[in-house]
């Protein structure tokens, strides 16, 4: 029996027992958030090519000690480190989590509690607070209400040749042989160089927005789906502005300031009662021919035998049929050509782009119709 031999042997011993026990805590755990909400998904066992190489321990009888540079962890001695930054004062170590990138570098993150009484005050005064408004863009990742210099973004087409010539060089190689596993390196290397530039040009910037700033609106829109549609699917991760929406939040609540995440759809409220009269022109306008051409039946005088003949001509028929459209088709038209540049010139304000809209719409309607 396997799962006997693997218990009587000494190879669990090999491993923290901490460890051990934090891998069942994450499987239970992921177990209940699948029975909670199937959309989460059922839990994915470990995979030779999809697979996070890492694993957690805990604090428990000083078993691990951490200095300037280097750190000792349970089974293992004391190993050199580069480490990233102090920790604040009065934290107190809780766990360790071990992990290892594509690249063959490993990391270890350190987990710390502390008790903290800042932001806990009354509400904060935003009479004179200084604010920003975030959209996102394809070119340049966001479009920003005030001016903010930003360095060129796209940092996976400015290596992409790079990375393209090193991955014809690894599908050359012969699996598993030793240039395969060291050409397999450098295009990790690759990788995780397009990785860290992203992220260091994202920290800094939310960095200096959180600085100036007391209130920040973004965007709230599916990457996700965004990048799923229409090929975008390059040019949206490249961008990182799901990234930059989580840093930003984090970083705001830090420092007791604000992130608005604002609906990409417009309601009705905000549209108010144009979206209404453009949604009766629209259906009114052929039923308004319809009218028109049944009781008159193209002779310009009201009567009920126009009525009756209209719908025993079939000319008539097609005329009207033809009008409707015509009509449908001018009501588009006029929307289309005037929705922009009433906006435009509204600067952004939807009451005074709603009375500009009308103002475009109606003469433009009525002379078509």
């Amino acid at each position: 029996d396997w799962s006997s031999d693997v218990c009587s042997s000494d190879l669990l011993k090999e491993v923290d027992s901490l460890a051990l026990a934090n891998v069942q805590l994450h499987l239970e755990k992921a177990y209940k958030n699948f029975f909670r909400d199937p959309k989460v998904g059922f839990p994915r066992f470990k995979s030779k090519h999809h697979s996070k190489n890492s694993y957690t321990t805990n604090v428990v009888n000083g078993n691990i000690l951490v200095e300037d540079k280097r750190i000792r962890l349970p089974k293992l001695k004391w190993i050199s480190m580069k480490k990233h930054r102090e920790p604040a004062e009065n934290c107190c170590l809780k766990s360790v989590t071990v992990s290892m990138e594509p690249s063959g570098k490993y990391f270890a993150s350190l987990l710390y509690e502390g008790y903290s009484c800042e932001n806990q005050a009354a509400d904060e005064d935003y009479s004179n607070a200084k604010i920003l408004g975030i959209d996102y863009a394809m070119q340049g990742m966001a479009v920003f209400s005030e001016e903010i210099e930003l360095e060129k973004a796209g940092f996976f087409r400015r290596n992409e040749k790079r990375l393209a010539r090193e991955q014809r060089k690894l599908s050359r190689c012969v699996k598993e042989s030793r240039n395969y596993v060291r050409q397999k390196k450098k295009v990790a290397r690759c990788h995780e160089k397009i990785r860290n530039q992203r992220k260091d040009y994202l920290h800094k910037l939310s960095r200096r927005i959180t600085d100036q700033y007391d209130i920040v609106a973004v965007e709230d829109i599916d990457m996700k789906a965004m990048g799923q549609c229409l090929h975008f699917g390059k040019s949206v991760q490249d961008n990182g502005y799901g990234m930059f929406r989580n840093m930003l939040d984090y970083k705001l609540a830090w420092k007791g300031k604000e992130l608005i995440k604002m609906n990409n759809v417009l309601s009705r409220k905000q549209l108010g009662i144009p979206y209404g009269i453009f949604l009766l022109l629209f259906v009114a306008a052929p039923l308004l021919v319809l009218i028109y051409y049944a009781f008159t039946n193209g002779t310009g005088q009201f009567s009920m035998d126009n009525f009756v003949l209209f719908f025993t001509d079939s000319k008539a028929i097609g005329t009207l049929i033809y009008s409707a459209m015509i009509a449908i088709v001018t009501t588009v038209v006029c929307l289309l050509i005037a929705y922009p540049v009433a906006y435009i010139l509204a600067k952004g304000d939807f009451k005074r782009g709603n009375v500009l809209l009308m103002l475009f719409v109606m003469p433009m309607w009525i002379n078509f119709t």
